[in-house]
């Protein structure tokens, strides 16, 4: 078996009969889950990277939960300086049109690494479930990926609960740093938090259970037997480092362009209705003409906003999808390459905007800008005609009353 390679629970188990069990060079295994944790600099977007990673390492140290860490060394031509965009929470704002709610990132050139220590019966579960790990969690973060291990008993299905309390940990630190955490989930309404895909690493030789439910096996090097866990985490990391740095672009641009396509659809509905409400005064009894009337005070200036707001909604898109799909074709093959695939990682979480970027229709949003265009503008030309019109009339007036006297 290829090292590194990723394998279905079926498939690993077919492998690991190959094995007789005096060719196990390691029988410890490893359960890592992984998280796009983005740092938000706030109002210290433009200090020294240097300064940041002093903030954030002693506040790490200073809470009692942490028991190791190392400090890592900063190479500045490796730091990585970005811009990443919330989930749109209000529909109505203007901000998202405009991208003036983004927030601004930052990626060491190398994760820190530290341990947390909790007791399970202090760690809340999750979806009802309950099993967290004996011992301590491994943690490396570099500003934007961050991977959670720790030692499992055995090969089989990670917890969906265990992990969750050091990003608790990490988001009380960068707290008291000054800074913000912005986790990013598969979808705003997600209380995951990790990916959906767990990694179990284990060593050639280790057989695996016959299935493992949203779990992915990988083959560790033989060279990292008996290594502590820190080096193993440090190894893994190094692996799916820029795997999931290209993914927290992709799926950032990815949420921006569903936020905004939202915003544009609960637009053009204003736009709509506004028109149907006209088109509905024409029919409306005259009692009750005047109210229907009142309704529509205003709705020039509605109808311009609207069509202003679906215009840049259009081009923010525009604007958007172009270096999202650059982040997706670089992810794409950042994840199929290599001797170990690790699409297996992303598939459940990536899907999904894929699916919805690809199919995603902006026609009638088009159409509906042209129409009410065309209706304003036709507007305006009767309107400035009618007014030339009597302009016109009482200058005829005004002249044969000057001549008759």
């Amino acid at each position: 078996m290829t090292k590194g390679d990723a394998m279905s629970g079926q498939e690993a188990a077919n492998a690991g009969k190959v094995a007789a069990p005096s060719e196990v060079v390691d029988n410890r295994c490893f359960a890592v889950r992984h998280a796009m944790a983005l740092i938000d600099l706030k109002g210290r977007r433009t200090e020294a990277a240097e300064k940041l990673l002093s903030s954030i390492c002693d506040a790490l140290k200073a809470d009692s939960r942490v028991k190791e860490l190392t400090r890592p060394p900063l190479r500045p031509h490796l730091v990585y300086r970005g811009e990443a965009y919330p989930w749109v929470k209000n529909y109505e704002s203007d901000l998202p049109l405009t991208g003036r709610d983004h927030f601004h990132t930052l990626q060491l050139s190398d994760p820190i690494l530290f341990s947390v220590n909790v007791p399970a019966e202090n760690q809340e579960e999750f979806r009802g479930v309950k099993t967290f790990p004996r011992g301590s969690y491994f943690v490396s973060w570099d500003g934007i990926s961050l991977t959670v291990m720790w030692e499992q008993q055995s090969p089989g299905t990670v917890s969906v609960a265990a992990g969750r309390v050091a990003i608790d940990v990490l988001r009380d630190a960068i707290k008291r740093s000054y800074l913000g955490l912005y986790v990013q989930a598969c979808n705003p309404n997600c209380q995951n938090i990790f990916t959906h895909a767990n990694a179990l690493l284990v060593f050639p030789g280790v057989e695996a259970p016959k299935s493992m439910w949203q779990t992915v096996m990988f083959t560790l090097p033989a060279r990292l037997a008996d290594k502590d866990p820190g080096e193993i985490l440090t190894w893994w990391h190094r692996r799916v480092r820029q795997p999931f740095f290209l993914f927290s672009l992709y799926k950032n641009g990815a949420r921006r362009i569903r936020d905004i396509e939202s915003i544009v659809s609960r637009r053009l509905f204003t736009l709509l209705a506004l028109q149907q409400q006209r088109a509905q005064l024409r029919v409306t009894p005259i009692r009750k003409r005047f109210a229907a009337w009142a309704r529509l005070w205003g709705w020039k200036r509605k109808t311009r906003k609207a069509m202003a707001d679906i215009w840049l909604g259009l081009a923010a898109i525009g604007f958007i999808n172009r270096q999202w799909s650059e982040d997706r074709r670089r992810f794409t093959e950042q994840i199929d390459e290599g001797e170990g695939k690790l699409r297996p990682l992303f598939d459940q979480d990536s899907t999904d905007d894929l699916a919805a970027i690809d199919t995603m229709d902006l026609s009638l949003a088009r159409e509906a800008l042209d129409y009410s265009s065309a209706r304003l503008d036709s507007r305006s030309m009767v309107a400035v005609t009618a007014l030339a019109g009597l302009a016109g009339l009482l200058g005829a007036l005004l002249g044969a009353a000057l001549a008759s006297e």
